[in-house]
Parts: C-alpha cells; structure tokens; sequence
C-alpha cells in the first residue's frame, strides 16, 4: 500500500491520502481515496503520483458522500523515494486528513511514473523531496565551497610566501586577516537572521565571500589590499553560519537537528577536503591564482540556485505540519542582552566555543605548513596529509549525531548527551595531541595521531553546535553569533600568535600542540561544571547569575 502526500495552495495543514493499492483506470472510471488517522508512518511516496493527485485534486470534490467505487487493475510503480514520516503522534495529531475523491485521467499514463525522474523532468523530482532536506541540502553545499575558499589560503600561503618574500609572522598575519572580518560577522549575522530570516541572509555571505575571494590575485601586490579582500571573506562567511542554524531550526524537527547539523556544518569537512585536494593540484599545474578564481566563481555559481531556499517557512504547509509554527522567524523586536548575558549556560557555551576554535583554526591554517616542514615534504604531498583529518571528522561527525538522536529520543536528558559529546571532543584531540607533540613516534603514528584527534574533535557537533537550539530556538542564531564571535578570537590571536612563536623557536610542538592541550582540558572542566541544555525564555525574568 503506497501513501501519496499533496501540499495544496488553500491547505494549511499538511493533508495525507491513501491508496488501497496503486492503479491503471479505465478511462472514465475513478479513484476512492480515503485518509489514514493511524498509521502515518508510510516509508515510501510514488512522485509521479504524487504530482498527478496534486494536480487534480484542485479538480476534484472534497466531499465523502460524492465518493465513487470502481473495479482498477494494479500496476507495479517504477518509481518511489523515501519520506521521512512525523517524529512523534503529537506531531501526528496535526495533521488534518480529509476525504477525497479523484477522477482518473483520459490516459493510465497519467498515474504510471514515467523514467527515473518521473515524467523525464528533473524538477518534478526535486520538487517531490521534503523542503527540509531540500533545505540542509543547500545549506551543505554553502559550506562546502565556504571552506574550499577558507582553505584555499592555508595552502596557497606557501607558494605565495616564497613569491614575495613572508616570513613566518607576517604568513600567519595574512591569514589572520580572515578570521577579523569572521569574528566581526558573527554578531551581526545573527540579529539579521533573526529579524529577516537565514533564506535571506545566507544569500548574501555566500556572494561576499565568492566575490572577495575571486579577486584575492588581483590584490595581492599589495599587503593592505590583501588583508582587505581577506577581511571581506572572513566576513561573508562570519553571518553564515547563523542563518544555517536559523534555517535548520525552523525546518528541521528537534528530534532529526543533530544529524542535521552534522549533514550541514559536515559541508565544510568536505570543502577542506575538495579544497586540499584541488588546490595543490591546481598550484602545480597552472599556479596559485587559479585557485582563487575558481573557488570563487565555484560560490557565485551556489548564489543561482538559492531562490531554491524558502523565504516564508511560517506560512509554508510543510514547515507548519512538520516543525509546528516557527520560533526562529518570529520578528524580534528587542533583545534581551540583560538575561541572555547573565546565564552560566551560555557563558560556558562561548568559553566552550572559544577552546574548540583554539585547536581548530589554529591546526587548520597551520597543519599543511606543519607537515611540509615537519616531515620534509613538497606541498602535495603536505596536502595530501592534511586531507586525512577533516577526512576523519566527515566518519566522527555522522557517529556523534546519529548517536546523539538515539540518545535523546530513548529518553537520555538532552543535557547528558551534549556533555558527553563535548567531553569527548575534547579530551579526545587533547590525548592524541599529547601523543603527536611529546612523544617520539614513526611518521605513521604521528599523522594518525593528529588526525584522530581532529577526527574526535568533530564530536562537538552532537555538543556545543547541539546546545544554541536547545536553550533557545528562538534566539538560536543570536546565541551562535555571541559564542561563535569569541570562538573567532582564537583564528584571529591563536594563528598570528602560533606564527610568531613559531617564528622564535622553530618548534611546532611548543607553538602549535601545547596550546591547544591546555585549552581542551580547560574547555572540559568548564563545560562539565556549568553547561546545560534546559530550555530558557530570555523573555521572561529568570534567575540571574548571582541567583545560581
């Protein structure tokens, strides 16, 4: 037995059919459809159908008594995809199933799909995908080219060094120079994704970032123009993360966020991978230019295809019958910085932030370097090395919010889990860092070491990544944009710092691992001792700071 969904213009609910069996009519001859009021957790959507019954039901009258029956000849759909039924019966009770009947069309054809993408159009089938992973989708893709163009820097800072003469300190300036414009988008980005929704504003960080990091050769010759187009990619990418957590808030179900937040924020482990393998290539080959004008044109590319983002998820049926009415587009009028700021919940979520950043940005932009010197290698075999941790994090991310969501969803409180899931990414890199930098290991050991230890680091996004839309679905992009500014300081301080120490006593252990170990523990300590996912109103007077 198949279940069809239709989505109509002057439905507000989401409105379930069901077919006895799939059929071939005789011409003139009519459907009896009837609603399902228990069972909604059909797996399976015949698209064409689908799209048939959408289409004349507009045709059709809605009412029981005008029912027919009829005698039809079953046929063996050649086409289904998966639906994703409600994740709970409270869900299901909203849903408003109505009687219909349908009068076949002149040709069976009409109800039979026809070729892989029903009826040879592409759209059809993209049409017949639930928006909310129509949505995490586009949203992966923004982060896969965000970090192909972060990445792009790390690698090409190389040959680039040697073409003007940097040297270590002014290297990790030039790089630095991004993580300024991320740190000043982040609080910005989330008042905007806020007030006029993450549809609107994921858009624009994505042209900014595509746009600046296209004309990176073209100011190269000039430092201040250099750290300018920089600061513009550090930018565009600083609001995106923010309207990616809006957008995922207000489409996706609590119970599937996790693994919906690792699909996304998974994106940029992808685009340091893509980014690492294509950019040395291209370096190789034709110079370090291309790089920067391909990635760039790469995220201009995106910007066509984001009309596919929907603007108005609070009068969308889909959004509404799935997620319930959306908090996270609710016009918000004044924020409430007194109550947000005095909660140990989410100063312990940006001090959480600032440690894990630590370690992440400051192995990222150095990691490539360090292998190349370290390990005496040319600059594809020093990427190639370094595409084996995000490599890690994409296989640690998928277990950690898959884990996570059963976890939830057996009953475990929200809040164990995401301690559990914070302390593991970072006692983890902690240990294996502990392993690479101090102790005497073959070269095998030592790249496995580092890349475990960045591989468990990706657990935080069944933790910290988890915890914004858990204390406040409302605020979420607001709570992202505060602890993600801090989590910033550390690309911006940890970067140059770790150039300049690297600078004054040529030891990538003492500049690069020591740092980071003593940062883990710490963000450790403090996440187990104040951290929390028990939902706050900041709307509402609650105890403050001093009253814990």
């Amino acid at each position: 037995m198949k279940t069809f969904h239709t989505f109509g213009e002057s439905v507000l609910k989401e409105t379930r059919i069901h077919l006895t069996d799939s059929f071939r009519c005789p011409r003139g001859s009519s459907l009896v459809v009837r609603p399902i009021q228990q069972n909604l957790r059909s797996r399976y959507v015949s698209h064409s159908t689908r799209q048939r019954v959408t289409c004349l039901k507009s045709e059709a009258s809605t009412s029981e008594s005008e029912s027919l029956k009829t005698t039809a000849t079953p046929i063996k759909p050649r086409l289904t995809v998966p639906q994703v039924a409600f994740p709970s019966t409270r869900d299901a009770a909203q849903v408003n199933p109505v009687v219909t009947s349908i009068t076949a069309a002149d040709s069976p054809r009409d109800l039979e799909p026809d070729g892989f993408f029903g009826d040879n159009n592409p759209l059809e089938f993209w049409g017949a995908v639930p928006k909310r992973y129509r949505v995490v989708l586009i949203c992966t893709l923004a982060f896969i080219i965000c970090n192909m163009d972060k990445i792009s820097m790390s690698v090409a800072i190389i040959p680039m060094a040697k073409e003007y003469g940097w040297d270590p300190s002014l290297s990790g300036m030039v790089q630095s120079s991004f993580f300024a414009g991320y740190m000043l988008g982040q609080l910005p980005g989330g008042l905007l994704a806020a007030r006029f929704g993450g549809a609107r504003v994921l858009p624009v960080g994505v042209f900014l970032w595509s746009l600046a990091t296209a004309v990176v050769p073209l100011a190269a010759n000039s430092l201040p123009l250099l750290f300018f187009c920089r600061f513009l990619v550090g930018l565009g990418e600083g609001i995106s993360p923010t309207a990616v957590l809006n957008l995922i808030t207000t489409w996706v179900p609590k119970t599937e966020r996790s693994r919906a937040l690792a699909i996304a924020f998974g994106g940029l482990n992808v685009g340091t991978v893509l980014g690492l393998t294509a950019a040395p290539l291209l370096i190789k080959e034709i110079g370090w230019q291309p790089v920067f004008y391909s990635f760039g044109v790469i995220g201009l590319v995106w910007c066509l295809g984001a009309s596919q983002l929907a603007v108005n998820p609070e009068k969308d049926a889909e959004a509404i019958a799935i997620a319930g009415k959306p908090e996270a587009v609710v016009e918000i009028k004044k924020i409430p910085w007194r109550n947000i700021l005095s909660q140990p919940s989410v100063l312990a979520l940006g001090f959480t932030h600032f440690v894990k950043n630590w370690g992440h940005y400051t192995l990222l932009s150095w990691l490539p370097t360090y292998f190349a010197q370290k390990l005496d290698l040319d600059l594809t075999h020093a990427a190639a090395l370094a595409l084996l941790p995000p490599v890690a994090s994409i296989f640690f991310s998928g277990c950690a919010s898959t884990l996570a969501d059963k976890l939830i969803s057996s009953g475990v409180p929200t809040t164990t889990v995401r301690k559990g899931a914070t302390a593991v990414s970072f006692l983890g890199p902690a240990t294996f860092f502990s392993l690479a930098g101090f102790v005497d290991l073959p070269t095998p050991l030592l790249v496995g070491s580092v890349t475990v230890g960045l591989g468990l680091a990706s657990f935080c996004v069944a933790g910290l990544y988890s915890n914004h839309q858990d204390i406040s679905p409302k605020y979420s992009s607001i709570l992202l944009g505060m602890t993600n500014t801090l989590g910033t300081i550390p690309g911006l301080v940890g970067v140059t710092l770790t150039g300049y120490i690297l600078s004054a006593t040529d030891d990538f252990e003492l500049a690069l691992f020591a740092p980071a170990i003593g940062m883990y523990l710490l963000g450790a300590a403090v996440y187990t001792k104040w951290g929390s996912a028990d939902p706050l109103d900041f709307d509402k007077p609650i105890p403050k700071l001093k009253d814990i």
